[in-house]
């Protein structure tokens, strides 16, 4: 087999466990979103904000991944992890009640609804190349 193959298989499977550690980046953001009171509160956030918006960028820009063709469930993992960084933006939002936090997750929003929509567009190109 040659080394691009192998590589394509490595990362298919890479992306099993990036794919489980969405739903811990979600499980926290949901924790975050009903969690009120905890002295250790703004590190959990900043962590827990960090770590499902690096994930999900990383893997739909990181050097690696893009060798990689779009596949549903691999936008289906890069969008779980962004969704929990926007609920994790979203709990922040609503504690604080700032305006400018607002305006930043207004402009998040539709940044990420963008996004999607690009991915599902080039999704569809996909399947219609190749049926």
């Amino acid at each position: 087999m040659d080394t691009e193959a192998l590589e394509q298989r490595l990362l298919e499977r890479q992306l099993q466990s990036w794919h489980r550690l969405m739903y811990m980046g979600l499980g926290s953001a949901i924790t975050i979103m009903f969690h009120v009171v905890n002295p250790l509160r703004d590190a959990i956030l900043l962590l827990a904000l960090l770590y499902t918006t690096l994930s999900g960028f990383y893997l739909l820009w990181g050097d690696p991944w893009r060798k990689l063709p779009f596949t549903e469930t691999r936008s289906k993992v890069i969008f779980g992890h962004l969704f929990a960084s926007w609920l994790v933006a979203f709990g922040i939002f609503s504690y604080s009640m700032l305006p400018p936090l607002g305006m930043a997750l207004l402009g998040y929003t539709i940044f990420l609804l963008v996004m999607y929509w690009q991915i599902q567009k080039k999704l569809s190109v996909t399947d219609e190349m190749f049926p």
